[in-house]
């Protein structure tokens, strides 16, 4: 009755109904991501005067990527749970392109991700680790021995990789592109440490940021000359809906500076995976 009387307010079907199944319209879906908007503000307007009196409460969502070397994002969170019990945390792991929308969505608050060249104008980030990008192969691989390498002699290197729509794989097709080169990546691997294991095991070389690269005393490191290629891990958030929670969560970071929360700009060109 409640949706009936909400439909002839607004003067449109929110659901289209059928003997078999229900199914949202094109102005259901419209309202119901900003009635998770409006929830979503009136919860961290709860927050915030909590906050004011000094009793953080309420939810923290997290997603995150892996990010060995770089981020110890257990580590993060235990502080924030001792510091802010009162909070639920949630914490979710997935790749950087499914997570970004969900921070736009203000279905997370935070997310680790690797940073694009472009983020939607609604998120914002907070930048922790900017590295270049090495080769890495195995011991007895031609390119082993080498104090560098090229973009020109990997082109008949076969790769293993970010699958593709990944934030690494577009990243790195567009630099060989920009050559005229086309790369070929017979391994696609979400899992970054299972990356470097198939390289461990011959399948392939990769590219992965310097301190991974330099993690492994099984596999050679190799820089890269010609190539401007760089990998920023960033912690991305909503740009107008940050709740309390959030920024006290993010105030934890080792590597973001203090003003960093108030002014962010979203810095372009980067690799990630």
């Amino acid at each position: 009755m409640s949706i009936r009387s909400l439909e002839r307010e607004l003067g449109s079907p929110l659901f289209a109904r059928t003997t078999r199944r229900v199914e949202l319209t094109a102005a259901g879906r419209t309202l119901l991501d900003e009635a998770r908007r409006t929830l979503s503000s009136a919860a961290s307007a709860r927050d915030a005067v909590l906050a004011m009196r000094g009793l953080l409460r309420g939810s923290l969502a997290v997603g995150g990527i892996p990010t060995p070397e770089s981020l110890d994002q257990a580590s993060l969170l235990a502080r924030f749970r001792e510091r802010y019990p009162a909070v639920d945390i949630c914490y979710v792991r997935n790749t950087s392109m499914a997570l970004i929308p969900e921070v736009e969505a203000s279905q997370l608050d935070v997310a680790f991700v690797s940073l694009p060249d472009r983020l939607p104008d609604q998120v914002r980030a907070i930048p922790l680790s900017t590295q270049p990008m090495m080769l890495v192969c195995r011991p007895d691989h031609p390119l082993a021995d080498r104090a560098s390498v090229a973009l020109e002699e990997l082109a008949d290197q076969e790769f293993v990789g970010a699958p593709k729509g990944s934030v690494s794989h577009e990243a790195v097709d567009r630099v060989f592109a920009r050559a005229g080169r086309e790369r070929r990546v017979p391994f696609e691997v979400n899992e970054i440490l299972a990356i470097m294991d198939f390289v461990a095991h011959g399948l392939g070389v990769s590219l992965v940021q310097e301190r991974l690269a330099i993690s492994r005393p099984d596999l050679r490191a190799i820089p890269l000359t010609g190539i401007d290629l760089t990998w920023t891990l960033a912690a991305i958030v909503s740009r107008h809906r940050a709740s309390p929670a959030a920024r006290a969560f993010l105030a934890l970071l080792p590597q973001a500076e203090p003003g960093s929360l108030a002014s962010l700009s979203v810095p372009c060109g980067r690799l990630g995976t």
